[in-house]
């Protein structure tokens, strides 16, 4: 992601090849990285949910083992 994120920015960078100022490269900056973070916030890398239902049952089978012993 990171990798995509450099060249993201480079690739903008040649594109305007002059910033008139510092403050204005860093907008430019900020606002790429403001919209890749809003993507990378939408995206589910790892869904838990099962993880979790798959905890809940064992908990419950151990709870109904120590209750039958």
């Amino acid at each position: 992601m990171m990798e995509r994120l450099n060249e993201e920015i480079r690739w903008r960078e040649h594109t305007i090849r002059v910033f008139p100022n510092e403050a204005s490269m860093l907008r430019l900056v900020a606002a790429m990285l403001a919209e890749m973070s809003e993507t990378w916030q939408e995206r589910i890398y790892l869904d838990m949910g099962d993880y979790h239902e798959w905890v809940a049952e064992r908990d419950q089978a151990a709870k109904g083992k120590t209750r039958a012993a």
